[in-house]
């Protein structure tokens, strides 16, 4: 994998950006060794604003280049209120963007809808409101936090498709430091995916669907993968809700889950195995059921209070997650789909999925997921008499058996991982996946969780 300042460079010479902060500055160091060195050996001056010039001859008229720029807040929690940066492109003020102290923004702008002339573009970003100057420029010292410019890119079609697109990441981590510093280690790998994923949505940009070609793990075959226009119009693409594979219908998620049982299940030769799902209505359910027969798959739905686990209800299977109605140790892997949660009390769920598990059983898990809260938050409870008491705004997630939708009783951190523990389990990891090729796309939000039981 290259680095990502040789894509910014765009293979040219040194000169083809300048970058300045406060009224002076040089390139040298910026090119050479990145933001980091370049901080430290620029002279800051009044005027808290930093600049970045990209000489005409790289601005071309051609439609296959993007401009790709992204800002972020790396406010220090409790020094400011707020941290107002304005973008500004060739003196035009093209918008202004408050930060508070825990906000992420993320931004595209077509090189084409930026006011372009024959003449260098000069991107400004201003901070009328800073308090320091080196509370401006891209720097990895924590100590020195503030509103930074994350990267500034030109993606081509060739970028588009070039090597990154046949890469496979899959990160593991047990734990938040160690997530944290193997992001650390390969930031450059993860700016570089960003400036894909933004250059592929700002190409696509007035087309109502996007359609990705790739190749499905799922039921292994060329595909074309679906995100819709309603999520596209979103800043913050979910991408592990879209694309659906054209073949099997699963989406994102989904297909990793697949994947990951499938390799699970090789690596254990144990083609034959037993799998509950805790879901059995919709496509997922179906695709297992469908492919893989040598199994035995159950799937359940919680179809409300009051009904005996285990029943069957128009021919749909109630379980409860807090008290399934299997022996112990019957099934070979658990599989849940963003379902934990909502359960009221994950630490009697994650038990009950120990107690049916064989010994050097799998459970695999997707929920959604916070990498960058250490804690888990508890939104809603049960109180002894079963009333639900919310501690935050109730939120609810879709159910395809439910139209009012399911609870959310949980804002899952980097704990999950020693709740598995606490469960009994012998290992749980977090897989933090991405591939173009596959359609993994969204590396900041894709996690796929795996426990195992000795």
């Amino acid at each position: 994998m290259k680095n990502i300042f040789d894509v910014i460079k765009f293979k040219k010479k040194s000169s083809v950006f300048l970058i300045t902060f406060g009224k002076s500055g040089n390139a040298a160091p910026f090119l050479k060794d990145g933001w980091r060195q370049s901080e430290e050996n620029q002279q800051w001056s009044v005027g808290h604003f930093g600049r970045i010039i990209i000489p005409k001859n790289v601005l071309s008229s051609n439609q296959k280049k993007y401009l790709v720029l992204k800002l972020s807040s790396f406010v220090l929690q409790g020094k400011h209120d707020r941290q107002t940066v304005q973008l500004i492109i060739n003196d035009k003020l093209i918008e202004e963007i408050i930060f508070d102290s825990n906000r992420f923004i993320l931004k595209s702008y077509n090189i084409t809808n930026v006011p372009v002339t024959n003449k260098d573009m000069e991107i400004l970003f201003n901070t009328p409101d800073s308090i320091s100057p080196f509370e401006i420029g891209v720097n990895d010292d924590k100590d020195k936090l503030g509103v930074c410019l994350m990267y500034i890119g030109i993606a081509t079609e060739d970028f588009l498709c070039s090597e990154i697109y046949n890469e496979r990441s899959e990160i593991i981590s047990r734990k938040y430091s160690e997530y944290n510093q193997l992001i650390h280690d390969n930031r450059h790998a993860y700016v570089e995916r960003q400036i894909y994923e933004n250059a592929l949505l700002v190409r696509k940009k007035n087309i109502n669907d996007i359609h990705i070609d790739g190749y499905c793990e799922a039921c292994e075959q060329t595909a074309s993968f679906l995100i819709s226009e309603n999520i596209i119009k979103d800043e913050n693409v979910h991408y592990r809700e879209q694309l659906i594979c054209s073949h099997c219908q699963l989406k994102n998620r989904q297909r990793y889950v697949v994947s990951r049982l499938k390799q699970e299940a090789a690596r254990k030769k144990n083609q034959g195995a037993s799998i509950y799902l805790y879901e059995q209505h919709g496509d997922f359910f179906k695709f297992l059921t469908d492919n893989l027969r040598e199994s035995t798959i159950i799937g359940s739905e919680y179809l409300g209070h009051g009904i005996r686990p285990g029943t069957l209800v128009n021919g749909i299977r109630h379980e409860n997650a807090l008290n399934l109605s299997f022996a112990d140790e019957t099934f070979d892997y658990l599989v849940s789909c963003d379902v934990f949660e909502h359960v009221p009390d994950i630490h009697v769920a994650l038990s009950e999925s120990f107690r049916v598990l064989r010994k050097g059983g799998i459970l695999i898990f997707t929920i959604p997921f916070d990498s960058r809260s250490q804690f888990s938050v508890l939104r809603s409870q049960v109180d002894k008499n079963g009333n639900v008491r919310h501690l935050l705004d109730p939120v609810y997630h879709g159910n395809p058996i439910d139209s009012l939708g399911s609870l959310v009783f949980y804002d899952f951190g980097w704990d999950v991982v020693g709740k598995c523990i606490d469960a009994g389990f012998s290992d749980c990891y977090s897989i933090n996946y991405w591939s173009p090729h596959f359609a993994y796309l969204g590396s900041g939000e894709l996690f796929c969780f795996v426990a195992s039981k000795k």
